[in-house]
């Protein structure tokens, strides 16, 4: 399992906040990453706190629902986190955060690190202690452009369980929720070795056609 070095915190908002703004509409944007020669359904949340996200699901993912998929996850920040939740709310979803990870060497495949997280309430994420298994296949950090992005596999990613609870991303439908958040503020180690994340700037959901 790919995860971080270090536990993450996240501050997080009232329950109100979460579904404020929405991406586009639900068909996505064909991308071919030329490094991987992956073909994913992208969706773009633009602007200079942006990103983008995109799936490449089994070819049977229609038909059943898949568990496992490969991410693209391009966030608008080159030193601040983004997040993405799989079942389209903060709550009862696995989240995954991902951040320039500031232990690593930029230009490597552990330069972008992704901590998956799960709360019941509006208060901070936990890790998630369920079944899955993240791999990185690529990742940059682009100062220039003020952005990193990072493509990965995720297996048993698109269902979860935790303290009793479960839920799945139901690819069978057509239809995904899906949820996103952002913050431009850099993550911070803590004197006791946790990982902090501010709050987010920005957040959002969508629905997606896959």
């Amino acid at each position: 399992m790919y995860c971080s070095k270090v536990a993450a915190t996240i501050l997080t908002v009232a329950a109100s906040v979460l579904p404020a703004c929405h991406a586009q509409a639900p068909a996505g944007t064909p991308y071919t990453d030329p490094e991987t020669n992956t073909t994913f359904t992208t969706w773009e949340i633009p602007g200079p706190l942006g990103l983008t996200f995109g799936l490449a699901l089994p070819d049977s993912a229609r038909q059943v629902d898949a568990t496992d998929f490969t991410g693209y996850l391009k966030c608008n920040t080159a030193i601040g986190w983004c997040g993405i939740s799989l079942g389209g709310a903060m709550t009862d979803s696995l989240l995954l955060v991902a951040y320039a990870d500031p232990n690593s060497k930029l230009e490597t495949e552990n330069a972008v690190a992704i901590s998956p997280r799960y709360t019941s309430t509006y208060s901070l994420p936990a890790p998630y202690t369920g079944n899955l298994s993240i791999t990185p296949l690529s990742a940059h950090v682009d100062e220039s452009t003020k952005s990193f992005e990072t493509i990965f596999t995720c297996a048993s990613c698109l269902h979860w369980s935790q303290n009793g609870t479960e839920g799945r991303a139901k690819t069978s439908s057509g239809m995904l929720d899906l949820a996103w958040a952002i913050s431009p503020e850099k993550p911070v180690i803590d004197s006791t070795g946790d990982l902090r994340i501010v709050q987010h700037e920005k957040e959002g959901t969508w629905v997606a056609q896959v």
